[in-house]
């Protein structure tokens, strides 16, 4: 009962944050909530093992010994895994403390996902909802790939203005934290493409279903691709683990109904709902993504890079209603999210 209690309390204090962040007109005023609200999730997300007992990350105990025996003696400079590594080393220049190394991570974590729902998203408290109920969790497990993944969010401007050197540099940097990140740089031809809507829209579900219908075949493909570039990456994984990671459609759900939903839109109103080219493609990309994890727990390594569009872009079919419908629906929705992260995590 205290566990549920402490959720519900730390989700409405969130809410609570954000709703008056978009209330308040001063700028000064925003940075102030903006920060307040980031430093409470990573306050709570460094202390998770106290806070959220019952669920604080089947891999904290890993990392917690990765923190203890990582230092600048032993720092491996072996590419894979180096910019983790020297994260450890840098904060164990203030402190040895391993709740401190989480808090760090956490800030690096949520100042990014937090950015980049004030950036994009056309409802900033159902985006954060949906963030803290459905993949804050993930957060504690895939501490290093959300390191990356927060990485590659702020590569977001980058691609919008076409500066693919730059681009290219924070992706690297992403993958000195966990190397899946360097398949992120094959997107960036996909996302300056202009958007045909249909074409688009046609090519996404066509792909998705080939892909679904035939993944057993395309994994043996990527993985004769890993082994041909002496990369090992596939055959660390056991069946267990890709049966125990699969099976969640949740993703895709969403995914594929707002791409429905903006589909209908479009053919009424000839307008989309999701007018951004970058972000448009960066959904699309979701839902094969989420299709394949929910059939083989190894994309799920690559849908952690993908979560964040579903927050972003739950919140545009919003737009199709008016605004006093609007703000039933996301009422709405922010209900049953706070109940499910509050009595089913």
């Amino acid at each position: 009962m205290i566990n549920v209690l402490l959720r519900l309390i730390f989700i409405l204090i969130c809410i609570f944050l954000i709703v008056v962040y978009n209330k308040e007109k001063r700028t000064s005023y925003k940075k102030v909530l903006f920060f307040a609200l980031l430093i409470f999730i990573s306050l709570v997300s460094a202390y998770r093992i106290y806070i959220f007992p019952d669920n604080f990350g089947a891999d904290y105990m890993e990392y917690q010994r990765w923190f203890t025996f990582t230092d600048f003696s032993n720092l491996d400079f072996t590419y894979r895994n180096f910019g983790f590594n020297l994260l450890i080393c840098f904060v164990k220049l203030f402190s040895k403390n391993f709740q401190v190394f989480l808090f760090v991570c956490a800030l690096i974590i949520n100042y990014s996902v937090l950015k980049f729902i004030t950036r994009y998203s056309s409802n900033h408290s159902v985006s954060l909802v949906v963030y803290l109920s459905l993949f804050l969790f993930s957060t504690f497990n895939g501490l290093r790939q959300w390191l990356a993944c927060s990485i590659f969010l702020f590569s977001f401007p980058y691609i919008q203005k076409k500066s693919f050197w730059n681009f290219a540099l924070l992706i690297f940097i992403a993958s000195l934290f966990h190397d899946t990140a360097l398949l992120l740089i094959l997107l960036y031809p996909i996302f300056i493409k202009k958007h045909n809507f249909y074409f688009s829209e046609f090519v996404t579900i066509a792909i998705s279903l080939i892909l679904f219908i035939f993944c057993d075949q395309f994994v043996e493909i990527l993985s004769s691709i890993c082994e041909i570039f002496g990369v090992d990456y596939f055959s660390k994984y056991t069946i267990d683990y890709l049966i125990s990671q699969s099976g969640n459609y949740t993703p895709f759900i969403i995914s594929i109904s707002v791409l429905v939903l903006n589909t209908l839109y479009y053919s009424k109103s000839k307008s989309a709902l999701i007018s951004d080219n970058v972000m448009t493609y960066y959904f699309l990309l979701a839902i094969p993504m989420a299709l394949l994890a929910s059939c083989n727990g190894i994309f799920n390594r690559y849908l952690i890079y993908f979560f964040s569009s579903i927050f972003i872009n739950i919140t545009y079919f919003l737009k199709a209603f008016d605004k006093k419908s609007q703000e039933a629906v996301s009422n709405f929705i922010i209900l049953i999210l706070v109940a499910k992260f509050t009595f089913f995590n």
